[in-house]
């Protein structure tokens, strides 16, 4: 999953049609998470190009708060700051 303070992308060969709402429920750094998101766009599996492409969704948070917004801001600004290094996620 890609992440971000606004939504994130979920990589899954299952995938809604844009406008459908879900609720997540995820952990960022042992901090759980309970959010309404609408799927912005999907990406359907192809069979026949599996190999080239991330099925999937792009999901819009609809009601994050702002301690989620906060611990997932400094989640990828730490992530960011690992891969500029060179040092492994854990």
């Amino acid at each position: 999953m890609s992440l971000g303070e606004g939504g994130g992308f979920v990589q899954t060969k299952l995938t809604y049609p844009p406008g459908t709402r879900l609720l997540l429920q995820f952990e960022v750094e042992k901090h759980p998470f309970q959010v309404q998101a609408q799927v912005a766009y999907s990406v359907a599996f192809n069979p026949k190009v599996e190999a080239m492409q991330f099925p999937g969704m792009g999901l819009q948070f609809l009601n994050a708060s702002r301690e989620m917004c906060d611990t997932i801001r400094k989640f990828v600004a730490r992530e960011q700051l690992r891969q500029e290094l060179g040092v492994p996620s854990h």
